[in-house]
């Protein structure tokens, strides 16, 4: 018998292939509301995603990460 291919190992998800949760930066996620103004203070750089992140103050001194 052969080896499995390595899409096969990733797939089982052993934490050899699994990212650690301290590599990522927080939630990001869109506001829920219709409408959102702020004004961008920080562009950060995540080692999960491929492009960078804006960290966004907005009026009510609420933060976002988008």
């Amino acid at each position: 018998m052969g080896k499995k291919l390595i899409l096969q190992r990733r797939g089982r998800g052993t934490p050899r292939f699994r990212v650690p949760s301290r590599s990522c930066l927080d939630d990001i996620r869109y506001p829920m509301d219709t409408e959102f103004e702020g004004v961008v203070s920080e562009i950060l750089r995540d080692a999960i995603h491929t492009s960078p992140i804006m960290k966004i103050k907005s009026k009510d001194d609420r933060t976002l990460l988008l």
